[in-house]
């Protein structure tokens, strides 16, 4: 008998959206992507909770009308960014879920679950949804998964970025690479352009010039890639992590309230002042509709029953308006394509295919301007829109895998997206935006006489003064002598998921003494593991509460559908004495009626006692000689009670051994204090191929200087 082999579980690839997600997995020589338990390719990137549950994905989007304050959406928009920051304050006042802020200024989610208030960050919102998707995989694959690698806007930051990465720690899964979402979809490209083609070795040498826009809901990425024989070099990448289709939503929202306070004599923003959460949501779910139809028809109409104080609000909205409202967002699209073409050095000609993603990139005006720009050049649609990124993601991860064979052999070479400097007297750029990734820069520091410590200070940005760009954070070095002049060694490390890193180390002579001590960063610090164990635990817990909650509903709709089936059964015997039973129907029907949502940790010792009070009646009944009809309904009848009883013995045990542990809420008023990292290794083969020179500056660094 041939041994048999265990195969390790296959990694997935996940694209994070901000509207809808999606997940693959590559197998059979091919990508699969990942239905979910209603069938569908993407989930809605959704979180809801109400008075009996927690709901994910399709469940989540279809009550945000009824439940706005608790219907959490888009938060990816606020991941990993600061609470005070413009762009986050522009976002919340269109949000139909309060939106507070810690010490830390981390944007915090707050609402009402089981009749308490509740607070949750971004990270754990986020993490819900990639557990989300994690359940789904493993219910298709019937394995458990723990590795994946996820996509990424190209334009996210690095606190977005370890934000993601820590929101997928919380979901148990370890990120093997955060991927560019344009790469991946390059990627997706490349694999569909070879298999698709009769001469594949022809076509895998042939050396192409690509394209990626990349609009989604919630950004907007435009990379340039040169792909010859399965090499995958990124040239060049800009985007906007604020500018998708939610903008665009927001733009007609707003339009629609202005058209309101005319038709109403209404001062401006007063209506918007005074629009409720559940109006909000009514009107954005109305103007997303009307933006896609307008995608296929000229006109499209907005119709919304009792939008305030029982106004009804009725108007038109023509594609020609649309594109008017949004003129400056579809310009700043194709600014940020001619920006792309400058950084890579590139002519628009120079360009062989252009590949549009994402779903606002279906808009035919965004469609129509870049065919302009390009001067006639046609889109390819060849590739899934939505799953392109997925696709992509899960073939990294085939590749990094290393467990099969027939995975596709392709090299990607990334880029940084965001430039990397130190403030000193010459304020040094150390790693500039679109350089190649992984990298390791060094920066040889001679301190001053009897100098004990000093401090770097990081930013990353684009901006002419070094202060006005993102401070990451704070790398302190303390030294175990002050000898004069020894000089010290610095290095500043990005890795090939884009997250940047610090460390180290003294030079003296004849040995490196390494003071491996990691950057203190000024916002979104790194989770400890005691911190993402307490996540992960309270994740747990509420996943708990939602399958007892399944339980006890569908030991509930078990009970309805029984009593049914017993009542016909009551019906054909003639027993003169069946008004016991009958009653006991009555009693457990007006029981369940009273408790539509099996709400309750009691529900399951009530369900027990009418579950044998019936059984005590129907028994009482069969043994005072029944016809021979009523004994041929009881046999099923009696199956029906065996059933009935193992479930309420289930819910029983689930109510005794369920813990009554609470998640206490996040207090705003208390400041997350900053956690060090453990630093990465500096990578002396990457520093050799590293096409930027070792670096050596001498300063001489003051006690005050930062």
């Amino acid at each position: 008998m041939a041994e048999k082999i265990n195969t390790p579980p296959p990694p997935i690839g996940i694209d994070l959206g901000t509207e809808n997600s999606c997940v693959g997995v590559w197998r059979n020589e091919w990508v699969e992507i990942i239905p979910n338990q209603h069938g569908n390719k993407t989930t809605p990137s959704c979180v809801a909770f109400t008075d009996t549950r927690r709901c994910i994905g399709e469940a989540a989007k279809n009550q945000a009308i009824t439940n706005p304050s608790n219907t959490i959406s888009n938060v990816k928009r606020l991941l990993g960014k600061r609470f005070s920051s413009n762009n986050v304050q522009k976002d919340i006042k269109l949000l139909p879920f309060k939106v507070v802020s810690s010490l830390g200024d981390e944007p915090v989610i707050s609402f009402q679950y089981q009749g308490n208030e509740k607070q949750f960050s971004t990270l754990e919102i986020s993490s819900m949804v990639l557990r989300n998707l994690r359940d789904t995989a493993e219910a298709f694959l019937g394995c458990p998964i723990e590795n994946a690698v996820i996509a990424v806007p190209a334009c996210f930051n690095d606190s977005q970025r370890l934000a993601t990465v820590q929101a997928a720690n919380i979901a148990g899964l370890n990120v093997m690479r955060i991927i560019n979402e344009p790469t991946a979809a390059a990627i997706a490209y490349g694999l569909d352009n070879i298999e698709n083609n009769d001469d594949k070795k022809q076509r895998r040498k042939k050396k192409k010039n690509i394209l990626i826009f990349d609009l989604g809901s919630g950004s907007l990425d435009v990379s340039i890639l040169i792909m010859e024989k399965g090499n995958y070099k990124v040239k060049a990448t800009r985007g906007d992590a604020h500018l998708g289709g939610v903008d665009f939503d927001n733009k007609l929202i707003i339009h629609c309230i202005e058209e309101l306070e005319r038709k109403h004599n209404m001062k401006k923003g007063q209506l918007s002042s005074n629009l409720s959460p559940k109006a909000y949501a009514k009107l954005r779910t109305s103007c997303e509709k009307a933006k896609r139809v307008l995608s296929a028809v000229d006109e499209a109409h907005i119709e919304i029953d009792s939008l305030i104080k029982g106004v009804d609000f009725y108007t038109s909205i023509t594609r020609a308006t649309f594109e008017g409202l949004n003129k400056d967002l579809f310009e700043k699209c194709i600014c940020t394509v001619d920006r792309c073409l400058e950084d890579a050095n590139m002519y628009r000609s120079s360009i062989d295919d252009i590949v549009v993603i994402g779903g606002s990139a279906r808009i035919p005006k965004v469609r129509e301007m870049l065919h302009n720009f390009f001067e006639g050049k046609d889109l390819s649609r060849r590739i899934n829109s939505d799953e392109a990124v997925a696709c992509g993601a899960a073939i990294q991860a085939a590749i990094l895998s290393g467990i099969n064979n027939n995975v596709p052999d392709l090299i990607v070479n990334d880029i940084t997206t965001h430039s990397l400097g130190i403030e000193t007297p010459k304020k040094v750029l150390m790693i500039p935006r679109n350089t190649a990734i992984p990298t390791t820069v060094e920066a040889v520091v001679v301190p001053a006489e009897h100098q004990m410590d000093y401090t770097i200070k990081v930013y990353e940005g684009e901006r002419t003064r070094i202060r006005d760009n993102n401070l990451l954070g704070q790398y302190l070095s303390s030294r175990n002598n002050a000898i004069s002049f020894v000089p010290y060694a610095v290095y500043f490390n990005v890795d090939q998921s884009g997250i940047f890193t610090i460390s180290g180390e003294d030079k003296v002579a004849g040995q490196r003494k390494k003071r491996m001590k990691d950057i203190t960063r000024d916002f979104m610090p790194m989770l400890s593991r005691k911190e993402i164990k307490k996540m992960t635990a309270d994740a747990e817990e509420l996943k708990g509460k939602e399958g007892e909650y399944k339980q006890r509903l569908e030991a509930k709709n078990e009970l309805e559908s029984f009593l049914i089936q017993l009542n016909k059964s009551i019906k054909m015997s003639k027993d003169s004495h069946k008004k016991k039973i009958v009653d006991a129907i009555g009693k457990t029907m007006k029981w369940l009626e009273n408790n539509p949502q099996a709400i309750g940790d009691e529900f399951g010792d009530q369900f027990g006692e009418h579950v044998n009070c019936l059984k005590k009646e129907w028994d009482g009944m069969l043994q005072r000689s029944p016809p021979p009809s009523t004994v041929m309904m009881a046999n099923s009848d009696e199956s029906g009670f065996a059933k009935l009883i193992d479930l309420a013995r289930d819910l029983a045990k689930s109510s005794t051994e369920s813990k009554p542990r609470t998640r206490n809420t996040r207090k705003t008023d208390v400041a997350r204090q900053p956690i060090q990292t453990q630093p990465a290794q500096p990578d002396p083969q990457n520093m050799q191929a590293n096409r930027w020179p070792k670096i050596h500056y001498s300063f001489h660094w003051s006690n005050k200087s930062g």
